[in-house]
């Protein structure tokens, strides 16, 4: 069995190959006029979802001003695996774009989790392909620095709930997710994400 590629040589073909916040945002707005991402529609229906959401948080999400005091005194960069289908990945991305427009030396990358499988294995969680899954790493040696994801500790604990017990259906476990992200308005997320920051560029 031939040896997987080195984590680094893994991470420099996913830079070069990474979409930008507004590249992905066009590639995902294109398949719902146009020729779908993806064969199941279960897909493509949530898909459209995210669009919706994306949309909407591009517009009103608000950076809390601890992020201006995050410095990088070298360029970092944020690979993020992800599919259109996902939906937390809908509420972390535009704040992702926001902070790398906030922060100097902070550069986003977006790659589709299924067009980069020995990436996205090597940063598993929990031995399962859980996206959004976000890499920091210094963008010169590309040294992995921190991770985030797939969801803020609050929601994630929802999805424990959620695997744990039978009678909890997926609609309703969707629902009450949701919910959470609705009241919490990223706040979370940017916590979480910010600490991971500071840790990286420490």
């Amino acid at each position: 069995m031939p040896l997987a590629p080195p984590v680094a040589a893994l991470l420099e073909e996913g830079r070069d190959r990474a979409l930008s916040y507004a590249a992905y945002r066009r590639l995902v707005a294109e398949s719902i006029d146009g020729a779908p991402l993806y064969e199941k529609e279960s897909q493509q229906h949530f898909t459209r979802l995210n669009h919706q959401r994306m949309s909407r948080l591009d517009k009103t999400a608000k950076l809390d001003e601890a992020a201006a005091a995050v410095v990088f005194p070298r360029p970092t960069l944020l690979l993020v695996l992800t599919e259109g289908w996902c939906g937390d990945a809908a509420h972390a991305l535009p704040v992702l774009n926001l902070l790398a427009e906030r922060i100097d030396n902070l550069e986003l990358g977006i790659l589709l989790r299924d067009e980069h499988p020995e990436l996205m294995d090597a940063f598993l969680t929990g031995g399962s392909r859980s996206i959004p899954k976000v890499i920091v790493a210094d963008a010169e040696s590309l040294q992995v620095r921190g991770t985030w994801g797939p969801r803020p500790v609050p929601a994630q604990a929802i999805f424990a709930a959620y695997r744990a017990d039978p009678d909890i259906d997926y609609d309703t476990y969707q629902l009450e997710l949701q919910k959470w992200y609705n009241r919490d308005r990223s706040v979370h997320i940017q916590r979480e994400l910010l600490e991971v920051l500071r840790r990286s560029a420490g």
